[in-house]
């Protein structure tokens, strides 16, 4: 699998990370189910997994498997914006299967984190196969002080684009050079400047550090967060690339971070 392609030659390809799962606080099991069942969905609380199959006037089969922590989802200060965004992805789907050409497979899983303190993250993958097609991996993360949602800018002691990069890069040139498929070390477009933002507004592949978790020893960086067809802002005299959702993950300790980051 290709985590990235030359646009002349087709869309992004994919880059695979297992998914683990985290200790979640109980909850009731029917705030998940009526979330699900709402979307014609069938849940087991058993392994917190909604499966919801689409059919479209073409005769194409979208199986979509949704994997959300129950406890979570059904919590007064965290359920809201994680339920909001499930309802929202299913919804969005379920229109694209209903008039879909090609059978796929659409899944969701997620990782959870419990932080120092009242930290704690959650991070879900999205992954789209079809016949034909080149998979399409994608994250999206929550992450939680106590009640509330926080960016990470709300973590760190000024711009993390101006104060997280230098501190991270020791960690982000392995995480780059094993990035696959195999290539040199340092070779374009799994550079540090293409993997890093900067405060004059150059993001590149690095999704602004957008997505992100706090686990209770490392920030992980999940870059870029969603599939881009180009880095931002398209370079000149390079070629351009595609890159997959998550095509490089990099854990930097907090104790390498210091006073940058209030956790």
């Amino acid at each position: 699998m290709n985590p990235f392609r030359l646009l002349s030659r087709g869309a992004a390809g994919c880059a695979a990370v297992t998914v683990a799962l985290g200790l979640l606080t109980a909850a009731p099991a029917h705030a998940a189910a009526d979330w699900c069942v709402d979307r014609t969905g069938a849940w087991d609380p058993g392994t917190e997994t909604c499966s919801i199959q689409v059919q479209s006037e073409r005769k194409a089969t979208m199986n979509i498997t949704v994997r959300a922590p129950a406890g979570m989802v059904d919590d007064a200060a965290t359920g809201a914006p994680i339920r909001r965004y499930l309802i929202d992805f299913i919804d969005r789907w379920r229109k694209t299967g209903a008039v879909d050409v090609r059978s796929s497979n659409l899944s969701v899983d997620f990782e959870y984190f419990k932080g120092p303190a009242a930290l704690q993250s959650v991070v879900f993958r999205e992954n789209r196969w079809s016949h034909g097609v080149f998979e399409d991996n994608g994250y999206r993360s929550f992450t939680f002080d106590g009640s509330r949602m926080v960016k990470l800018s709300d973590l760190t002691d000024g711009d993390p684009r101006a104060v997280l990069p230098p501190l991270v890069r020791p960690y982000l040139i392995p995480a780059l050079d094993a990035a696959q498929p195999p290539h040199p070390a340092g070779s374009y477009p799994f550079t540090t400047e293409q993997f890093e933002p900067r405060t004059d507004g150059f993001i590149g592949f690095s999704g602004n550090y957008d997505t992100f978790a706090i686990s209770p020893d490392a920030l992980i960086l999940y870059m870029p967060g969603r599939p881009l067809a180009s880095q931002n802002p398209v370079p000149g005299g390079e070629f351009v690339w595609s890159m997959d959702g998550g095509a490089v993950i990099v854990h930097t300790p907090l104790s390498a971070l210091g006073f940058a980051l209030r956790v």
